[in-house]
């Protein structure tokens, strides 16, 4: 994945994982556990976190890490979400779903 992103212009200086290939298991990282990885990675030097993986359960905490982190926090699902609400020609915001949806 970090090759992936790094190959489009993007660099990757920090990379954490919680190793499960199967989605149920992914499906069932608890919010405390994603909230932890989160605020590990985003304590060091770096612009922002992104969250990859459908399966991870992290819309809720999005605006509460950014606000600890004081940086964003992007997931896999939240761009999704907003790219095809932009696509649509939708330009809604909505607050409290993180930096992102408030563009």
């Amino acid at each position: 994945m970090c090759d992936y992103i790094e190959a489009r212009g993007v660099a990757v200086p920090v990379f954490g994982s919680f190793n499960h290939e199967d989605d149920n298991e992914v499906a069932r990282i608890d919010g405390p556990s994603l909230a932890a990885a989160v605020e590990q990675l985003g304590a060091q030097e770096v612009d922002a976190v992104f969250v990859s993986c459908t399966s991870v359960r992290i819309a809720h905490l999005i605006a509460g890490l950014e606000a600890k982190l004081g940086k964003p926090v992007i997931s896999s699902n939240q761009a999704l979400a907003w790219h095809t609400l932009r696509l649509a020609g939708i330009r809604d915001t909505l607050p409290g779903w993180g930096q992102l949806l408030t563009l």
